[in-house]
């Protein structure tokens, strides 16, 4: 469903409290509701197709981060230390897949040190 201002005719979301374009709170609806899908009961609209979500599935999912990266036993993501950035180096040593595993983790930061992803990165040349 949307909304439609009869001042200027911009149509606009259900829940905007007035016209984005020329602030009038007079509007006329315009449309059937919206179908929702929901993880109970499927799609709300009865011609649609049930979406599979990925753990409906029978497809196999990647091993989890608390598993060995390797059959050696090389600490998983989530080992890591968080720590300073001695503390990483001093941790991955010489071991490229640690230093794999430490420059990942540290990528995936909201901030990611920018010269802890250097000397990881140094190491996997």
């Amino acid at each position: 469903m949307l909304l439609i201002c009869n001042r200027c005719g911009t149509k606009y979301s259900v829940g905007a409290p007035y016209c984005p374009q020329c602030t009038s709170t007079d509007f006329r609806e315009e449309g059937d509701d919206v179908p929702k899908i929901s993880k109970e009961d499927g799609p709300s609209n009865a011609g649609a197709d049930p979406v599979l979500l990925p753990q409906d599935t029978d497809v196999e999912q990647p091993a989890s981060s608390t598993e060995p990266v390797d059959g050696e036993g090389t600490p998983p993501y989530g080992e890591v230390p968080d720590g300073s950035v001695e503390t990483v180096l001093e941790w991955v040593g010489d071991d490229e897949d640690r230093a794999s595993a430490a420059l990942q983790v540290e990528q995936d930061k909201s901030t990611p040190r920018v010269t802890l992803i250097n000397a990881l990165e140094a190491k996997l040349v």
